[in-house]
């Protein structure tokens, strides 16, 4: 049965009988998507005063990543989309935050995982030794889940932080249709409660997000946190302007999109017994010799190739995507014409 893209409420008719929203019907290719603007719905944009936008200032390095140096910080009523690699960090990112959002917006944290049991959640915050006071953190009780929170049960007690672990988990590995409806659904969630969201996305391996392009229309940010394991030149200028030694575990913390900042802002961060920390700065009296900025130089190229090829193996993954869903069409529309009734032969004049 088909679902209303908002609020995923079973559709009876073209109207969602509990937001009212007009949705299209699974025959129909194009059309409105609700009722016509009208003369009323109209402003003048110089009518208008621009407002500073409000963000949530952490204290972290991730302020950094979803705003520029001098306004960072996050956006409410903003979801946001995180991948990474297995392993890269993005569940201990989300758990990080926890805390620190609770305590600045007075609201507790909703984590909906698809991939973790709750006794894991709570031996990884032991494990990071992220300490949370009762109320804080409310975690799904079970894996088994729609992903979907009842607005009844958010109006009651109001989030500031809602974590979604992971999309692909929770809606199905390929079924991209519902990892965008469950990603609008949580626009909507967040634009109404004045909360922020973060929806985790899981990464293929050309290190590219699963699902399609319309997962990262309907967000407002894209992060990507990238362990540099093949991208050792670029790991290896960090550590020598950072003047760090040894072998730490690196990331690199990366907005490719952002409706409300600048976009790729590299922040480097240390993978550490407590979660991810920040680089310490480099000393000022650090000066790169003319040698150092040539090979800084060749490793700028590198990191253009890497890029290229990055770009051409996720046009190979859309023009696969295109084909699997003309495909589909094809034996849709093969199928409906299997199911239509027989015209009745016209008999021959004797």
């Amino acid at each position: 049965m088909a679902a209303c893209v908002e609020c995923m409420t079973p559709l009876t008719g073209p109207q969602c009988a509990k937001c009212g929203l007009y949705s299209l019907a699974p025959t129909t290719i194009g059309g409105l998507a609700g009722n016509a603007i009208q003369e009323t719905d109209l402003v003048d944009v110089t009518s208008l005063s621009a407002t500073k936008i409000k963000r949530i200032v952490t204290g972290t390095p991730f302020d950094l990543v979803w705003g520029p140096p001098n306004d960072p910080g996050f956006v409410p009523k903003t979801t946001s989309v995180l991948t990474g690699l297995p392993g890269s960090g993005k569940s201990t990112l989300c758990l990080q935050l926890v805390p620190i959002f609770a305590r600045l917006t007075g609201k507790p944290g909703y984590y909906v995982s698809g991939e973790n049991e709750k006794e894991e959640l709570a031996f990884t915050l032991n494990r990071l030794q992220i300490k949370l006071e009762p109320g804080q953190l409310r975690l799904v009780n079970s894996m088994k889940s729609s992903g979907v929170i009842d607005q009844a049960v958010l109006t009651k007690s109001p989030p500031g932080l809602i974590i979604v672990d992971s999309l692909s988990t929770l809606a199905g590995g390929k079924n991209y249709d519902a990892q965008d409806a469950l990603i609008r659904f949580y626009k909507t969630i967040a634009t109404t409660f004045d909360c922020v969201v973060l929806c985790v996305a899981q990464q293929n391996k050309q290190q590219t997000t699963l699902g399609t392009q319309s997962l990262q229309h309907n967000c407002d940010c894209v992060v990507e946190v990238d362990t540099m394991e093949k991208d050792y030149r670029r790991r290896d200028r960090v550590l020598r302007e950072h003047c760090i030694e040894g072998s730490p575990d690196l990331r690199a913390c990366v907005c490719y999109k952002n409706r409300n900042g600048p976009t790729f802002e590299y922040v480097y961060l240390v993978m550490g017994p407590h979660g991810l920390e920040a680089l310490p700065p480099p000393p000022k009296e650090t000066i790169l010799k003319s040698a150092d900025a040539l090979a800084d130089l060749v490793i700028a190229c590198d990191e253009c190739d890497e890029e290229e090829a990055a770009l051409r193996a996720r046009l190979t993954e859309l023009k696969t995507e295109r084909a699997e869903r003309r495909g589909k069409l094809a034996r849709a529309a093969a199928s409906r014409q299997r199911a239509a009734p027989a015209k009745p032969a016209k008999r021959s004049a004797s």
